[in-house]
Formats: C-alpha cells, sequence, structure tokens
C-alpha cells in the first residue's frame, strides 16, 4: 500500500481510484493507496506503468519505501521487487548509488514532508 500525498491522492481519484486510508504525520494528511492484487495500472502484456509520467513518489522511489508509523517516518527496501529478491545482499548496499533515480525521488518525498511539518 503505496504512502500517497494529498495532491497524488486526487489525481488518482481522477484515474478512478477509490480506496484510500488517512494516515495524520504531524500536521500532514498522508494517504495508504489500498491496491487490491496487480497495479491497476500497471500494463499486464509489457508490464510498463500505464501512468509512468504521472505516477505518485511512492511508485518512483519503488523499491525503497517510506513507512510511516506515527510521527516516525523510516525508509526500507522493499522485497517485493524481483531485483532485490534476486540480490538480498542488496541491503547492506548504498540505496544511493544503487538506485539513483528511486533515491531521488525519495529525497523528494522527504523534502515535501519536511516542509509541510514546518
Amino acid at each position: 500500500m503505496p504512502i500517497v500525498f494529498e495532491d497524488e491522492k486526487e489525481k488518482l481519484e481522477k484515474l478512478g481510484q477509490k480506496e484510500f486510508r488517512e494516515i495524520i504525520f504531524g500536521k500532514l494528511k498522508l494517504y495508504r493507496w489500498i491496491i487490491r492484487g496487480r497495479c491497476p495500472f500497471n500494463d499486464p502484456e509489457t508490464g510498463l506503468c500505464k501512468i509512468h509520467e504521472d505516477k505518485p513518489l511512492s511508485c518512483k522511489m519503488f523499491p525503497l519505501n517510506l513507512r510511516i508509523k506515527g510521527s516516525e517516518a523510516s525508509i526500507e527496501l522493499s522485497f517485493g521487487c524481483s531485483w532485490v529478491k534476486a540480490h538480498p545482499q542488496a541491503v547492506r548496499l548504498d540505496p544511493k548509488k544503487v538506485f539513483p533515480r528511486e533515491w531521488k525521488a525519495l529525497e523528494e518525498a522527504l523534502d515535501r514532508l519536511r516542509r509541510a511539518m514546518s
């Protein structure tokens, strides 16, 4: 269940997605996007994202996951990623070097969290 910001939730709702669970992080409202089974924007024939240019930050940063628990945020590496599953030693590698584009999206998400909290 990816975490999305309010503006991302609104975009997803316009695309037909309706299931979200609200999360309060300090003064900020975030949402868990509830996906049952395969992502509705993943093309089963090509495996590609149908909304690639407009996908939420949580999708752009995958397999880096932002975890929110109460007022704490942490970063995890997802073993739901086939590459990570095939390379379990990845947990010991520098994610900034292994996943540079994903790390950039993660930094953008963290920056948005920091700005909203100040």
